[in-house]
């Protein structure tokens, strides 16, 4: 950071030493004191020889986020709350910046930066509930404590990366320097950093750095840009994004019309030119969207070539395709998908499954893009697609279609499980990335039913039994291993678990997400009734309603049949429980079942009456994705199954 900066540590180099704490109970994670960095213990301390790869990134993150804080934020502190992203926003980009100058083979960037980063923000920002501008006016201390959210620390990073980008990032740094020098040992508000930034730019590309980044961060959300082209010309147009067709922004803060100044970066199978900063690469190709549309050149008219939008996903929006450009996309990823970085790789996945999930794009294009991770290596891609399945995995569960989409996710697994299977090692001794893609193929491929994976959980798991409270079971997959082997299992293994959790309070969470793995329609049920006149009531039907489709048949049944029990015990909060349900429903027979639960409880209170209506739309939108998707998907995977297994 002192190289970064150009500013010694510590009151303009006063500060001899850092120390760094470990306190056994810690209210926050860590804290930043300028010479005396607090950490919970399981923050900062690491053994090698004992724990695993995910908790050394972990750490090391933390500790960098902390040391970045000397800096961005003890040297020049935000003004006010309303800017607390001048803090939080510049420790989480450039922590990661600190782990990859120690440890560069982690490519912290490449592979986990999008998703702990990029795609939390992207998310987060989609839902009018959660997202709000990034500087926003804040008063009371309830306000200024939800400005810890993603939008000060993982959106003020997305903003933070897209401005390196634009500017590029040697004028991006001298402008961050223009910034610490002018305001160092005051506090400083947005407006100081887009000044510093824009002088940092003058005689360069002269970016008025304010004009652009007050669409950015006083505004919530973010645009999707929908690119349609004709030969090689290409149009652009732009709208918010909300996931939910049926959302609308929110009231609560003030908007500048919902435009930004987008920066477009693109290139074309012609000229695959991987590089989004200009001034390093005179091919770049670059435009702005000036609060409106814009067009550009691409280099081929060939209407079977791809090209793409967002180089290295960079900038913070989504894009959109025309069918027939998501089609090449796919193909190419099939051909040889190393042709686009991996960050685009990842963004196709995010971009494919998160566009449909808001039925601005067919499903299975997403099912189409993730057919090439048979051949994928890097975890990015993989952890991407992990996390974006759920929602077509709740829209299938309930119809055949689930099966062939369950041997579907089956094929594209087993490759990367059969190279890596359970060979865990020693965290000094293992490839970072490795480790990391070694639990995410253990997980899928148990989890969507890979006879050799279901075979050593089962085994695992039975080897506990046998030893009682000797538990040979890693950390790191033990929640798989439980549910695997509960799912798969009978009698004997559930009530192992219900013994083990009565005791084991250290197991206990995992224990009781895992029995509602189980198939067995009498136990699911046994399971509810036996917590039923308890405080965890509300919390097993949960757990029982996410875990397969006949867990959430079950639960549902349940819950309209103990309804009035479950009100006695936590009053209007019970009628959450049942909203919860509308998430995953889609059928007319669903919408009939919550319409007639409203009409038993016509006298509900008026907020619990505007969250039904809500869940009503909710299960409207699911609707409309099944008669958009449900039936093209299972022509499609029937298909692709049947030509993968023979």
């Amino acid at each position: 950071m002192e190289s970064f900066t150009g500013i010694p540590y510590g009151l303009d180099g006063q500060l001899q030493k850092m120390d760094m704490a470990a306190i056994p109970q810690f209210g926050s994670g860590a804290m930043e004191n300028w010479g005396l960095i607090l950490y919970r213990e399981e923050r900062m301390l690491f053994d090698e020889d004992v724990d695993f790869a995910s908790k050394q990134q972990r750490i090391a993150r933390i500790i960098g986020h902390e040391i970045v804080h000397q800096w961005f934020g003890n040297l020049v502190t935000c003004a006010w709350w309303s800017d607390l992203w001048l803090n939080e926003g510049f420790a989480r980009y450039l922590e990661d910046a600190g782990v990859h100058d120690i440890h560069p083979e982690w490519n912290m960037y490449e592979q986990f930066y999008p998703r702990d980063a990029t795609f939390r923000a992207l998310d987060a920002d989609s839902i009018s509930t959660s997202s709000r501008p990034v500087v926003m006016d804040v008063g009371w201390n309830n306000e200024i404590s939800s400005t810890f959210d993603r939008m000060s620390y993982e959106k003020g990073a997305c903003l933070n990366m897209m401005m390196s980008s634009f500017l590029g990032n040697e004028t991006f740094i001298n402008g961050l320097k223009i910034y610490l020098q002018d305001n160092e040992f005051a506090p400083a508000f947005s407006d100081d950093l887009f000044r510093a930034l824009t002088k940092a730019d003058s005689n360069h590309k002269e970016t008025d750095v304010k004009k652009v980044m007050d669409t950015w961060t006083r505004q919530a959300g973010y645009p999707v840009v929908t690119v349609t082209r004709n030969g090689n010309n290409v149009h652009a147009e732009q709208q918010r994004f909300l996931q939910n067709p049926y959302d609308e922004p929110s009231d609560r803060h003030e908007d500048l019309g919902y435009v930004w100044y987008v920066p477009l970066t693109w290139t074309d199978q012609n000229e695959q030119e991987f590089t989004s900063e200009c001034e390093q690469n005179t091919h770049c190709n670059s435009e702005w969207m000036e609060r409106g549309p814009a067009d550009f050149t691409i280099t081929t008219d060939d209407s079977d070539h791809w090209f793409i939008v967002n180089i290295d996903q960079n900038m913070y929006y989504r894009v959109n395709y025309e069918n027939e450009n998501w089609e090449n996309l796919a193909m190419q990823l099939k051909n040889d998908h190393k042709v686009f970085p991996i960050r685009n790789r990842g963004a196709l996945i995010s971009d494919a499954f998160t566009l449909g999930k808001a039925q601005m794009l067919d499903q299975i294009m997403s099912l189409k893009i993730i057919e090439y991770l048979t051949k994928e290596r890097d975890y990015n891609p993989w952890l991407t697609m992990s996390d974006n399945l759920r929602h077509t995995v709740t829209m299938l569960w309930r119809s055949s279609t689930y099966g062939h989409l369950e041997m579907y996710i089956r094929h594209l697994n087993e490759p990367i499980y059969n190279e890596l299977g359970w060979e865990f090692k020693k965290a000094k001794e293992d490839g970072h990335i490795d480790y990391h893609n070694r639990v995410l193929a253990v997980q899928l491929a148990c989890t969507y039913g890979n006879p050799s994976c279901v075979g050593n959980a089962t085994e695992q798991y039975a080897s506990w039994i046998a030893r009682a409270n000797q538990s040979q079971i890693r950390d790191d997959t033990k929640t798989v291993v439980y549910c695997t082997a509960i799912r798969s299992g009978g009698d004997r293994e559930w009530d192992f678990a219900f013994d083990q959790h009565l005791t084991n309070s250290a197991e206990k969470t995992d224990l009781q997400r895992a029995m509602a793995c189980s198939r067995n329609s009498y136990t699911l049920q046994g399971y509810m009734e036996h917590y039923l006149e308890t405080s965890e009531a509300r919390t097993i039907i949960g757990y029982v309603r996410d875990a397969s489709g006949l867990g959430f048949n079950l639960a549902w049944n349940f819950v309209n049949e103990n309804f009035d029990s479950l009100h006695a015990r936590f009053g209007d909060s019970a009628y959450d429980t049942v909203w919860s349900f509308a998430n995953t429903m889609n059928t007319a027979k669903d919408r009939a079942e919550m319409n007639d639960f409203g009409r038993r409880y016509l006298d509900m209170p008026g907020t619990a009456a505007n969250n039904f209506y809500d869940a009503l739309q909710k299960i409207d939108s699911n609707i409309a994705w099944m008669d958009r998707n449900a039936a093209e998907i299972k022509d499609w995977l029937k298909l692709v199954v049947a030509t993968a297994t023979k």
